[in-house]
């Protein structure tokens, strides 16, 4: 994994990819069926540059706006087995409400029932 972190900080720095104060939602998969939170975790560069103010980690209800942004877009054959991703509690330094689970996972379900959501209504 420290590999693949140094190759993405190293291509960030030398194409000028994110500028300061810029916000960046990152996922990564091993499938076209997941979406993952970016956790800040203890012991990495993107804990020191987290705590250099390099970057601000999204808040829940922003994370659920991106959520329902994709999802509306994407087609309802497609089948999402999982809209979180689980840190190491033991290293998650940020985004601390992503350690809650349970509470993520309401606050998604509540999110998208009131705005009506359906997957692939935008199409």
């Amino acid at each position: 994994m420290e590999k693949l972190e140094s190759k993405v900080k190293n291509a960030i720095d030398k194409y000028g990819l994110i500028n300061k104060n810029e916000r960046v939602l990152v996922g990564l998969s091993g499938g076209a069926d997941s979406v993952a939170l970016l956790h800040v975790l203890r012991g990495t560069d993107l804990a020191a540059d987290y705590a250099a103010g390099k970057f601000e980690v999204l808040t829940l209800e922003h994370y659920i706006d991106l959520l329902e942004q994709c999802l509306c877009v994407l087609p309802p054959e497609v089948v999402i087995h999982r809209l979180t991703g689980d840190g190491a509690k033991r290293d998650l330094i940020a985004p601390l409400w992503s350690a809650d689970k349970k509470r993520v996972l309401n606050a998604i379900h509540a999110a998208f029932a009131r705005d009506d959501l359906l997957q692939g209504s935008e199409l």
